[in-house]
């Protein structure tokens, strides 16, 4: 999860903590994460480590087979996955700003 720290992993970092996340997600040892309004008021920033395109009827959302907690991944779900200009514009926002 995001741990308040304004310097941002490499991408090989952040590419490690996702697998490793998703080891922990496939073995079973998923932790409970706060998603509450409140908890994510708390969050005064937003830097996710990752953009990532999903679909919009996932049936396990990726924050949670990434074992990440709120705001930690810059999502942009549609249906099908199908990269359009908006989701494209949504992904090239959240690399250079966030």
């Amino acid at each position: 999860m995001s741990n308040g720290n304004s310097l941002s992993p490499t991408p090989g970092e952040a590419l490690a903590e996702l697998m490793a996340g998703n080891e922990r997600y496939v073995q079973g040892g998923w932790d409970l994460t706060d998603f509450s309004a409140s908890r994510a008021a708390t969050v005064d920033e937003h830097a996710p480590i990752a953009a990532i395109l999903g679909c919009a009827d996932a049936r396990v959302a990726a924050e949670m087979i990434f074992l990440r907690g709120p705001g930690d991944l810059f999502m942009v779900r549609v249906a099908g996955n199908f990269l359009s200009e908006y989701g494209l514009a949504s992904l090239e926002f959240a690399v250079r700003f966030l």
